[in-house]
């Protein structure tokens, strides 16, 4: 047998592979369709986690980044009843089995959005800044495997990074807030991968009074932004502006710092699912002609420090290129 004359040995019959990762992913090919390149592409696809009863036994909640005890029942209630807006609207939900997590050592898990950042080509997994969160990355890491989701890169080293930092502007920018959640080292990591992918990396300066870049900005449309115009400075304005974006600045309120009304799910362009503990802050949105479409209770996630925005993992959003 002449080797060069058959396939196995790159002769006649072999061929190169001619379709790019992003091709195989938005095709299916081998990997699932899962990918994202803005955030006001219409949401299809997420993962949420209901925790079990043990995260009612937390004794102190300040050791474990929580403002208060959480009552489990409640809880579990107020994430089903999410589950339901989701699928109503159309969004498939993926709820992480309670047998994958350890949550007597996790109690955060259920903030699936901080673990994890959907690019063009797969997922970014997480390296989670305080030793308190340290692993939760590995549930989500596994989840992910299991759904066929590329794993892009998972951050290390020294770096420190946190999903809930990462916002699509649009298919070529990305902005990536830079604080006590994402460091420099982490920042420089998911910077490079994106490069990578085509798409600019634009450091943001977040405040130390807000723990993600998702806490004080959200893209709702193509070239506009929500911002809280109480905690954020002139450089990330400037910032934002250099991206493309126009910063539509709201107050605080009572609603936004107690009531987690800010972190609400961008479901498409000018449409998204909030809190219902706040009408003050619905009339808001709704006077930027932003619709409410759907509303689901969080006072359960908001004595854990977090709302919607944190507690929904994005897996899949319709591509705006």
């Amino acid at each position: 047998m002449e080797l060069n004359r058959v396939a196995a040995y790159h002769g006649d019959g072999w061929r190169f592979r001619a379709t790019s990762l992003e091709e195989d992913i938005l095709s299916g090919v081998g990997w699932a369709s899962y990918h994202c390149d803005a955030e006001w592409g219409r949401l299809r696809a997420v993962q949420l986690y209901i925790p079990g009863p043990t995260i009612s036994a937390i004794k102190d909640p300040n050791a474990v980044l929580h403002l208060a005890s959480i009552d489990h029942s409640q809880l579990a209630d107020q994430l089903n009843r999410l589950v339901k807006v989701y699928e109503s609207l159309g969004v498939q939900v993926r709820v992480l089995p309670t047998s994958m997590v350890d949550d007597r050592r996790h109690p955060n898990t259920v903030f699936q959005r901080d673990l994890f950042f959907q690019t063009r080509q797969g997922a970014v997994i997480a390296r989670m800044a305080s030793p308190v969160r340290a692993g939760e990355e590995t549930y989500s890491s596994r989840s992910l495997a299991a759904m066929r989701v590329p794993i892009a890169l998972t951050v290390g080293g020294r770096g420190t990074f946190e999903g809930a930092d990462c916002l699509w502007a649009n298919p070529n920018t990305v902005f990536c807030g830079i604080g006590k959640r994402t460091n420099e080292a982490g920042f420089e990591q998911v910077r490079h991968l994106l490069h990578q992918q085509g798409v600019s990396c634009i450091p943001l300066p977040i405040p130390s009074t807000v723990q993600h870049l998702l806490g004080c900005v959200q893209i709702i449309s193509p070239g506009r932004a929500l911002v809280r115009g109480d905690v954020v400075d002139a450089e990330l304005l400037h910032g934002l502006r250099v991206g493309g974006l126009q910063p539509v600045l709201v107050e605080d309120s009572e609603e936004v710092l107690a009531r987690q009304a800010f972190n609400f799910v961008v479901l498409s362009r000018d449409a998204v699912v909030m809190c219902a503990e706040a009408p003050q802050f619905r009339q808001t949105l709704q006077a930027l002609q932003i619709d409410v479409v759907g509303v689901a209770p969080v006072s359960e996630l908001a004595k854990a420090a977090g709302g919607l925005g944190c507690a929904t993992g994005i897996l899949h959003r319709e591509s705006a290129m």
